[in-house]
């Protein structure tokens, strides 16, 4: 038997994309085809959370138990013990791999949004909005080269799968790889770090949108 706190703060519209992406990769790939002894094993591990055996027998899939977890209370952004113990369960520990990423973007954000340290929190924002342009100025530009980017920012061959899979927009893929290389590197220069992976496939053009975009934002800030 598991019991969490349920207590649940205010979650930001991007905390809770990032939330559903995570969810979404959890149950359509690193938590997904579990065996049938796996499910009724997190079920007896969860039989209190769930509270009911008409439920636990409609029960078939990781996703089904994910959603009663969130409905009970459970499981949400600031508490994801449930999943990592369905992790631990079917023993994939790419699973657990993932979410500890979203713990760490969960943590960068709430650092960055504490209001205990006006000075150094007022630079994190300048420094997130810039990022934030360089950003979509990439995933503007980077239509056809976006698989190749995505390898250059050292992301796992099945993480550029499943945001092929999900998006037929190739624009919004350029933007999830960008997001997804931001939850796994919270403290990097992401700046830095983008305009290295794209001269390393030789986007040069780009690479220069975005210095004029940093050196505007320099001249804006003095």
């Amino acid at each position: 038997m598991l019991k969490v706190e349920t207590s649940i703060m205010p979650q930001s519209k991007r905390t809770m994309e990032r939330y559903k992406e995570m969810k979404e990769e959890l149950e359509e790939l690193h938590l997904a085809n579990v065996s049938k002894i796996d499910i009724s094993n997190i079920i007896d591990a969860f039989q209190y959370e769930i509270n009911s055996i008409r439920v636990a027998c409609h029960i078939k899939d990781i996703k089904g138990i994910i959603s009663i977890l969130e409905a009970r209370g459970t499981l949400h952004p600031e508490n994801l013990l449930a999943l990592e113990t369905i992790s631990e369960i079917v023993n994939r520990p790419f699973g657990r791999e993932r979410i500890n990423d979203f713990k760490r973007f969960l943590q960068f954000e709430i650092l960055s949004n504490k209001d205990s340290h006006p000075e150094p929190i007022r630079e994190t924002r300048c420094k997130l909005n810039l990022t934030d342009e360089v950003f979509e100025e990439v995933s503007q530009h980077l239509v056809k080269d976006w698989r190749m980017f995505a390898r250059s920012l050292e992301l796992k061959e099945n993480e550029i799968h499943l945001i092929e899979n999900r998006n037929q927009n190739k624009e919004r893929a350029a933007k999830q790889v960008l997001e997804k290389f931001r939850d796994q590197n919270p403290k990097a220069d992401h700046v830095s770090l983008v305009i290295n992976a794209l001269k390393s496939i030789n986007r040069f053009q780009l690479v220069r949108k975005i210095e004029a975009i940093i050196a505007s934002k320099a001249h804006s800030e003095s």
